[in-house]
């Protein structure tokens, strides 16, 4: 059930999970499958059930950025089965199948089985979308909606989980018991009869758990925050997935339903009636996606990968055996696997360059799947309320820049490869005018 503070505050749960995400929903649902468990979820955001903006395919990423459904952070720049739907739309567009065979002759064959754990090659994206209802099928739709009667689980949103409480001050001995939470300017306090899950994105967990005194004493001390666990790798080891987007604009004369015509109120108004029946630009979104080994995208693919072993066994000596194993895995995968992802939309999504009114635009990011820069997620206060500094530490290592620059000169190269050549003009949005291949 959705909750009050008077349903929460002071009471006891068989568990308590701090998020109600992805993972936190997900969670919650099977655990109350057992009548006997009672568990409550805490939610930082707002409920915001049955907005359409995030309910409609096509237009929940429009909503990246917003204030409404993200957090201020500070960023210091350097499956098969389940309740959740996942479906291909009605309808797609001729154009989309265009730019998939694309990326076939560019040399990426088309993936023999995306969705059943070998995504090595280029394919048409199914997406989580209700077929029944032609809407997003996401946490809440799936997991939260189906099972809010039940009398074992609580969900309190605008309750920002601020810190884990121990059964006792005993620095050897710190047994979780409680969490410390915030809600409409208030402080409370719920405890866990088994156990505590913190399930609040890669982003605020290590926040909590480093307010919580479980961290590296040297964040902790200068906060003034008391060593409960000494734990150095809280907030470490960061390994960001970044995208880097590029737009190609779409001649006049070809045939291709993109998202960008949207930002016409007549043309709005007609996809909108469309949705209900499963057509029309609502009802899609990522359109493609193309998984590569190095090799596949570039010429330089042994020259670059040789050249980060050898920097990598130079500094062997001043890096931890874990971190050393992972940068072997990841250049392996780089080597042999799935290391270089490609996903394309139809429409203008790059930024900062705006999209010209009356265009439409196919847009490609690229990302490393595997970087080997390594980041970190700090504190920079002892107040919950002060958000955590991220710092991804971009391009720190030199392979990493490397992979990127050979991705942007496939995805640029790919307006000069039949049939996306006779669809596209000359104008390239992003990632500048300034970069050139």
């Amino acid at each position: 059930m959705a909750a009050t503070i008077d349903d929460v505050k002071d009471k006891t749960f068989d568990y308590i999970i701090c998020g109600g995400g992805t993972a936190g929903l997900t969670l919650a649902a099977r655990l109350t499958e057992n009548p006997k468990n009672s568990v409550l979820v805490l939610e930082a955001g707002d409920a915001n059930i049955g907005a359409m903006e995030l309910l409609l395919p096509a237009s929940y990423g429009s909503q990246f950025g917003n204030d409404q459904y993200s957090w201020p952070h500070q960023t210091d720049i350097d499956a098969a089965i389940g309740p959740l739907d996942v479906a291909y739309p009605a309808t797609i567009d001729v154009g989309e199948l265009k730019v998939q065979q694309t990326f076939v002759n560019a040399g990426i064959p088309l993936a023999r089985k995306p969705v059943n754990g070998d995504p090595a090659g280029t394919y048409y994206a199914p997406i989580t979308y209700d077929p029944k209802t032609h809407m997003r099928s996401y946490a809440t739709t799936a997991f939260y909606l189906p099972n809010k009667d039940r009398p074992n689980l609580t969900v309190l949103s605008s309750a920002y989980a601020s810190r884990v409480l121990p059964s006792s001050q005993n620095a050897s001995d710190f047994t979780a018991e409680a969490v410390e939470f915030r809600h409409e300017g208030e402080v409370y306090t719920a405890r866990a009869a088994q156990e505590i899950i913190l399930s609040a994105g890669a982003l605020k967990t290590p926040q909590i758990l480093e307010l919580s005194g479980i961290g590296d004493p040297a964040v902790l001390r200068p906060l003034n925050i008391p060593v409960k666990i000494d734990l150095p790798g809280v907030g470490a080891n960061v390994q960001e997935h970044f995208t880097l987007p590029i737009s190609f604009e779409i001649r006049d004369d070809v045939p291709f339903e993109t998202l960008d015509g949207l930002s016409d109120p007549e043309v709005l108004k007609k996809h909108l009636e469309l949705r209900p029946t499963g057509r029309g630009a609502f009802t899609t979104g990522i359109i493609g996606v193309a998984f590569a080994t190095l090799a596949q995208i570039s010429p330089r693919a042994d020259e670059i990968i040789k050249n980060a072993e050898e920097k990598i066994m130079q500094n062997a000596e001043k890096l931890s055996p874990a971190l050393l194993e992972q940068y072997k895995m990841s250049l392996n995968r780089l080597r042999h696997g799935a290391g270089c992802e490609f996903v394309s939309c139809a429409g203008m999504v790059s930024k900062p360059n705006p999209a010209e009114p009356g265009k439409r635009y196919l847009s490609i990011w690229v990302a490393m799947n595997h970087t080997l820069s390594r980041g970190t997620i700090h504190s920079v206060s002892n107040d919950p309320e002060v958000d955590p500094e991220f710092d991804p530490h971009y391009f720190e290592q030199e392979v990493d820049l490397q992979v990127s620059i050979e991705m942007i000169k496939f995805a640029r190269n790919l307006k000069n490869i039949s049939p996306l050549k006779e669809m596209i003009g000359m104008s390239t949005l992003s990632p500048s005018t300034w970069c050139f291949s």
